[in-house]
């Protein structure tokens, strides 16, 4: 049923975004890029920390006939590039490995935008995806290297409450935006482990702060930082093993490109 919720959400989103959007008009598209560093723990055992890559794509469409309520969509890839994972038992190192993340990212979102003076703000709601990728290769295990690799794959629907805030300062714009997720259903496989499931549940704070600037008739650059903190809960698997629960910290410096119709 939760599922079912979350591709109706999606459905009604695209439906809006292309039957209101017949010509390209109240239409913004954007591209971003960011760099920077994630940082990734499983329950008190294991601890990471890589450099990531994102890049994506996004769409805002103002309704022709209230242009204070929109659509939109956010897309979002990352890459990681291999670093050391170290994993402790009873307080001393047992094992260490090369990680490396994939990640991908999709969200449709509704919401409200106004303006006051030379202040604007904005609210929406939004459902997604977040598909996770850890590849896990040259084990050693208590002093002993092992030639084996695995890859832990996390599935996560989303649920998302969004606000964003802006200043007009002369040419520029500071800009802000805070969103609150729930991950009301989850799934993580291990390849390593014959196919082991478990199901899970969490959170998601996301937020950021920059600056903008309109360089050119209709075309926009923003520059600015992003924090994302996802927090998935400790469960049992479809095995005797147990998933102790992670936490991911994804701080970047972004770029921002939009034009707008």
């Amino acid at each position: 049923m939760r599922h079912k919720l979350h591709v109706l959400f999606l459905g009604v989103a695209l439906f809006i975004f292309l039957a209101d959007n017949s010509r390209a008009e109240n239409l913004g598209i954007g591209a971003h890029a960011g760099y920077g560093t994630l940082s990734h723990k499983e329950g008190d055992r294991s601890e990471s920390l890589q450099k990531v890559l994102f890049y994506g794509i996004s769409g805002e469409h103002s309704l022709k006939n209230n242009p204070h309520f929109f659509t939109g969509f956010v897309i979002d890839w990352g890459t990681g590039f291999y670093d050391d994972e170290r994993w402790e038992k009873r307080g001393s190192q047992s094992q260490s490995n090369d990680i490396r993340f994939f990640g991908q990212f999709y969200e449709a979102r509704l919401g409200y935008k106004n303006d006051y003076g030379d202040y604007y703000y904005r609210a929406f709601i939004a459902e997604g995806m977040d598909i996770l990728r850890y590849k896990r290769d040259d084990f050693i295990f208590s002093g002993i290297p092992l030639q084996e690799s695995g890859t832990e794959k996390i599935n996560l629907w989303r649920t998302s409450l969004g606000a964003g805030l802006g200043k007009k300062i002369g040419k520029w714009t500071l800009d802000s935006r805070i969103a609150y997720s729930l991950h009301p259903s989850g799934r993580i496989k291990y390849s390593a482990d014959h196919g082991t499931v478990f199901e899970t549940q969490g959170t998601c704070v996301d937020g950021g702060i920059g600056l903008a600037i309109e360089v050119a008739a209709n075309l926009g650059l923003y520059a600015g930082i992003s924090y994302s903190l996802i927090k998935l809960d400790e469960n049992n698997g479809s095995s005797a093993l147990t998933f102790p629960g992670s936490e991911t910290e994804i701080l970047l410096g972004m770029l921002n490109v939009t034009y707008s119709f």
